[in-house]
């Protein structure tokens, strides 16, 4: 059987001009192919794509990979991603070559029973299309083609499924589909003898409800009669719809989201459709007012800007501060739109339009922010005990962000606006005493049970966890170290490899370390592309390492001139850190509140501008 191997080596034994011109335009000039460069603002051809090496380089961005690569950051995809948008370019059928898990053989039957009936929902509504759901489309002036996008249907007041689902010959297999399809509240069970059982939706505009790989696992049904009860009646809970683990619409967002790198969370179906509507795709709503830490983390991979615009009603609000809450406890600020004088934003879009939409977008300040304002009284106490009582109650609010200094400036910030003259250091010790004994009354979570790690499949790829941005010294080490390999088998690598924090690049540099004991030199850059295509590494170190790649060439420097190299790159390491130290401060500096804090960061500066001459003197 095909696996993925198999595919990233038919890639690799094309000639990488023939792959990336699939998607821009490579011309031959003499032996070497040119291209010009999509990374950046390029009329003359800057990047270089050579077959004989499989690597692409553009030398102004400093950027380099294999094919794979390439399309990763053309696309702005995962790998996995980009192995099937190649695979699609090139007419293969990626499904071939995932060596799937056994799926559970009653997951795959509901899920084969919700897809078939969405189809049929939806083949009602386009065929016959209903009065009533035209009306609908109307009235929320919907176009036909988002209503295609998001595949609405209309379930007839006959029993449409459980019609289709009795017509099953086999009488087995009939069975099992009816029971299972009771199980999933599709159809439920009739208390009259002549009538087995009859559809939960009929009479209603159908939203399926996918999960984040696009399955269909369940449904919402919108009234089109003013006697029937519930506005919008959702699929029950079940082993296949969870709604606190599904955003609706993820599966549409998911690479709006990245290309964007922001997420608008809005509630229900209609806010999704409206936003997507008016070119908001990277918009998904949360089911009911709950979100699961897990789906957080899905988001998460994708972005780590997220902005809240779920109901302006007290219910809304409160679900934006759940959601909050649990953003900030996995390390995300997120924004609050302001959706004023309208409720959600499907209204505002309606009356507003999308340009005032994106002005308050633009505008949107941290929902923490907004909280501490709403929550500040306009009289300040006057009293130095109510001042501090005052203080202290905000400690629960940026709790969930720990001693992150996203709380600390926020709390140093708000003590000398109440007018509390006790120093930074004061006021961050208490915080700090809050959180030691709040953490030891609070009760332990129940946490959900764990599903089971995804498996890719065509339209879901593993989700891949998020990574933080490499440091400069990192990014500058990984480029020097492939240029001189040799530098990793003298003893003292490990006075460079302190430098360097991230998991990653240690994972990295590990194997480049094995690699130089176990490869000729001349076949080191093709062995090196080769295991930089993987998975595991994300596209800004491969970016990186392909760079070095394309411009390594084989040499056997002396021990001597090694010496000398290892001295200037310790050296050159030890500045890039303190470079990047420096920006830190110095950013800190400029948003400091206080005369007392912005003294303390300027000496920090100093000190460190110190550090920096004095290692110009020994270079």
């Amino acid at each position: 059987m095909a696996s993925l191997e198999d595919l990233k080596q038919r890639i690799k034994d094309m000639p990488i001009s023939s792959v990336i011109g699939m998607y821009i335009p490579v011309s031959r000039k003499g032996t070497k192919h040119m291209a010009v460069c999509p990374f950046h603002d390029d009329n003359d051809p800057s990047m270089h794509v050579d077959d004989n090496r499989g690597s692409f380089m553009c030398f102004v961005d400093n950027t380099g990979g294999d094919a794979i690569t390439f399309v990763q950051k053309y696309k702005n995809l995962e790998f996995l991603e980009a192995l099937k948008d190649i695979a699609d370019k090139l007419s293969l059928n990626f499904d071939d070559f995932i060596q799937k898990k056994n799926k559970d053989p009653k997951l795959e039957l509901a899920q084969k029973i919700l897809a078939k009936s969405s189809l049929l929902y939806r083949k009602i509504a386009t065929d016959k299309t209903p009065k009533e759901f035209a009306e609908f489309i109307k009235n929320r002036k919907l176009s036909v083609e988002t209503a295609k996008t998001f595949q609405l249907g209309y379930a007839p007041g006959t029993n449409l499924i459980t019609g289709y689902l009795s017509s099953i010959k086999d009488e087995g297999e009939r069975e099992r589909t009816l029971k299972l399809a009771q199980e999933i509240h599709l159809i439920r069970e009739s208390n009259r003898d002549d009538q087995g059982h009859f559809d939960t939706f009929r009479d209603r505009v159908m939203f399926p409800i996918w999960d984040q790989y696009g399955h269909v696992a369940g449904f919402g049904g919108r009234q089109v009669f003013d006697y029937q009860k519930g506005k919008y009646i959702n699929s029950q809970e079940s082993f296949v719809f969870r709604k606190k683990q599904i955003l609706y619409g993820m599966h549409l967002a998911k690479t709006s989201i990245r290309q964007r790198d922001a997420v608008i969370l809005c509630e229900g179906y209609m806010d999704c459709i409206a936003l997507h509507h008016h070119g908001f795709t990277n918009a998904v709503a949360v089911m009911g007012v709950a979100m699961s830490e897990g789906s957080l983390k899905v988001l998460k991979a994708l972005t780590s800007n997220f902005y809240l615009a779920l109901d302006g009603d007290d219910a809304g609000m409160k679900a934006m501060e759940r959601l909050n809450t649990l953003a900030l406890e996995n390390g995300i600020v997120p924004k609050l739109v302001d959706l004023s004088p309208t409720k959600d934003p499907d209204d505002f879009l309606q009356s507003q339009g999308k340009l005032a939409f994106q002005s308050r977008i633009d505008e949107a300040r941290a929902f923490i922010d907004v909280l501490i304002e709403t929550r500040l009284p306009e009289k300040i106490p006057e009293v130095t005990d109510r001042k501090l009582e005052l203080l202290q109650q905000f400690f629960a609010v940026v709790a969930p962000l720990g001693m992150d200094l996203a709380a600390t400036e926020r709390l140093t910030n708000l003590a000398k606006r109440i007018g509390l003259t006790s120093d930074s250091s004061q006021v961050v010790k208490t915080y700090e005493e809050y959180l030691s004994n709040r953490g030891k009354h609070r009760p332990i979570p129940i946490s959900e049970p764990t599903p089971a790690p995804p498996v890719a499949t065509e339209s879901a790829p593993a989700v891949i966890k998020p990574r933080a941005k490499l440091a400069r010294v990192e990014q500058f080490l990984l480029q020097e170290l492939i240029l001189c390999p040799e530098l990793l088998s003298r003893p003292e690598i490990g006075e460079l490899l302190d430098f360097v924090r991230s998991d990653e690049v240690q994972t990295y540099v590990s194997r480049l370390r094995d690699l130089v004991y176990e490869v000729d030199e001349s076949e080191f850059a093709r062995v090196v592309l080769e295991m930089t295509s993987s998975e595991e590494f994300s596209l800004e170190l491969k970016e990186i390492a392909g760079a070095a790649i394309f411009k390594y060439r084989p040499h056997s420097p002396d021990g001597k001139i090694l010496e000398k190299m290892f001295k200037d790159l310790r050296i050159k390491a030890q500045e890039e850190d303190l470079k990047e130290k420096r920006e830190e401060v110095k950013r800190l500096q400029r948003q400091a509140v206080t005369h007392e804090d912005s003294e303390r960061l300027l000496h920090e500066l100093a000190a460190l501008d110190r550090r920096l001459q004095t290692l110009k003197k020994r270079s």
